[in-house]
């Protein structure tokens, strides 16, 4: 899967265009690693077995919370200076963190709810 991600982005045209957006420009430099190699060794690497069971030791289930306050947030780093203003800001991080969940357990009771209604009718 991310083999073929980088060929599509290998094998993609590239004309000079002065109207480029971000993304573009971000995968003309990823074409021009893969060019010169730095990429394809990182695909092969990454094909093995090992670097596999390597890989999975990153899903563990405490990484979670992690990815979500870092992608989903937008939180990379402390706006606040000083250790109150950063333990502040990182107790409004779990707290939406711990919300976010909450909600999602809502709506997956919600959804339950509605299926045993239309199984009772």
């Amino acid at each position: 899967m991310l083999t073929d991600f980088y060929e599509n982005i290998l094998n993609s045209p590239t004309s000079v265009e002065h109207d480029r957006s971000s993304f573009q420009l971000a995968m003309l430099t990823l074409k021009q690693a893969i060019e010169k190699h730095d990429v394809k060794d990182l695909i092969v690497r990454m094909n093995t077995p090992e670097s596999a069971d390597r890989y999975k030791q990153r899903q563990h289930f405490g990484e979670m919370p992690f990815a979500v306050i870092k992608a989903c947030f937008d939180m990379r780093r402390f706006l606040l200076r000083g250790l109150a203003g950063v333990q502040a800001e990182w107790q409004w991080c779990c707290t939406a963190f711990n919300l976010k969940k909450l909600m999602n357990l809502l709506a997956a009771l919600r959804a339950e709810q509605c299926k045993l209604a239309k199984i009772e009718e």
